[in-house]
């Protein structure tokens, strides 16, 4: 799944779903550093929502 996001964003780098999903899939495997930078472009992207704040909480 992580190389068809990869992918996705190799394709079309302002998916900010494409981040955001990378972002929980990187969180699942315990990479919070990496799993944060994902969530902090989907953010600057333009997604904004509780779900979003709690995932970037858990990356700490």
């Amino acid at each position: 799944a992580l190389t068809d996001i990869d992918r996705a964003i190799l394709l079309n780098p302002l998916s900010a779903e494409a981040f955001l999903l990378r972002g929980k899939i990187n969180l699942a495997g315990k990479k919070k550093k990496t799993a944060k930078k994902d969530f902090k472009k989907a953010e600057l992207l333009g997604i904004f929502s509780f779900e979003l704040r709690e995932w970037l909480q858990q990356c700490r």
